[in-house]
């Protein structure tokens, strides 16, 4: 009925809508007519009937339509519009979440504005932390040194996990950072938005993320149990670093090998429900920002950076003229170099997917100790 007493501008009725939505607090109407709104809006800008619209198309009709959206509410809402490679968007797989996120962007501006936490970090990084991962990367991506890349680099550059973004905060900052909607972004044009943008998400709880260690817990069991069909309780530790990462909870490759520190080494199969309930409160700590421990010296068993790497590429070395290293091998010598077993458990983290007899050391060497430091930083090496 709403869709038929329509007025011949589906952008004033939009607007119409929304006042009376807003006004009168009509909890089932909405639900039963505001994905026929919003499918309506998008068909109307779908000309040649594809179901599809580009990124900028999807934004202008948001923009458009006078929702009484403000932009970051604008923003918030792209965090759910998955862009396929070529930068399109399927709206009709869209459209039946919408409705929720629209509704519960109005309700946390309000409810939030006196009641934002002060956060210190995200993913475990201060904001120079973060620019300084972020603008690594970015230059990894433009080889050339053209100071921008396209959009599907620049979800390439988020996806990585050694930042470790989730699908929302990912979908977020590419819909916050193409300020004149080319489609290319440049340092400077993604950098202004990036960290404000995630701490603004953040704060008016728009991202999705878990509200306790409870909601933590919850997932990550049920990613687990997805690798585990016989629901047997165990897990190979390969298999449950991958659950681990497929739950997206927003942590980064080393946060996740830091983590797996906790699983008993030399162990085929292990019972993963105590490592969970274990870890969920550490997981909750990083995804509410808490400020993490900040070692002062930046030291790993009294060792610099440049010490451990140099040593731990050494000894690798000793073997490679032997042939490919294996992942015994890579174990031996972590523990002749003195690593507790649950450090040397973080480290063969790193080996994870690679072939047991032909261990890529580069990775091994190049990535050991920042898994190390983040043991430090979650406090796991007291554990």
């Amino acid at each position: 009925e709403v869709l038929r007493a329509q007025p011949t501008n589906i952008y004033e009725f939009g607007a119409i809508y929304f006042r009376q939505l807003l006004e009168q607090q009509r909890k089932a109407e909405s639900s039963d007519n505001l994905p026929k709104l919003l499918e309506a809006l998008f068909i109307e800008a779908d000309t040649d009937g594809s179901g599809f619209l580009d990124h900028n198309e999807f934004q202008a009709i948001l923009h458009k339509a006078q929702l009484g959206l403000t932009d970051h509410q604008i923003r918030i809402l792209m965090t759910e519009a998955d862009e396929y490679p070529d930068g399109r968007i399927e709206y009709r797989e869209f459209v039946p979440i919408a409705a929720q996120i629209l509704k519960a962007a109005f309700q946390n501006a309000a409810r939030n504005a006196a009641q934002q936490m002060v956060r210190q970090q995200i993913h475990g990084m201060y904001r120079q932390e973060l620019n300084e991962l972020l603008i690594h990367k970015f230059q990894e991506a433009d080889p050339d040194g053209t100071g921008r890349i396209p959009r599907h680099k620049l979800r390439a550059v988020l996806e990585d996990g050694e930042i470790g973004l989730t699908r929302h905060e990912i979908n977020l900052l590419i819909a916050t950072s193409d300020d004149n909607g080319d489609g290319f972004f440049s340092w400077e044009e993604f950098s202004r938005h990036t960290y404000d943008a995630l701490l603004n998400a953040y704060g008016a709880h728009e991202l999705g993320l878990p509200r306790s260690s409870e909601e933590v817990l919850d997932i990550l069991v049920q990613a687990a149990r997805m690798k585990d069909p016989d629901q047997s309780g165990v897990l190979a530790p390969s298999d449950l670093q991958s659950a681990l990462t497929s739950a997206d909870m927003g942590l980064t490759r080393f946060q996740i090998g830091a983590l797996m520190s906790l699983v008993p080494p030399d162990l085929e199969q292990v019972e993963y429900l105590p490592i969970l309930r274990r870890i969920a409160p550490t997981i909750f700590s990083i995804l509410q920002g808490e400020e993490m421990k900040n070692p002062p010296d930046a030291r790993v068993n009294g060792m610099e950076r440049a010490t451990l790497t140099d040593e731990l590429a050494q000894r690798l070395a000793a073997f490679e003229e032997s042939g490919p290293v294996s992942f015994a091998q890579v174990h031996s010598v972590l523990t002749e170099m003195g690593f507790s077993p649950p450090q040397a458990s973080a480290v063969e983290s790193l080996c994870v997917g690679m072939d047991p007899q032909n261990i890529s050391t580069a990775v091994v060497v190049q990535r050991a100790f920042d898994v190390l430091l983040q043991m430090k930083k979650l406090a796991l090496d007291e554990q």
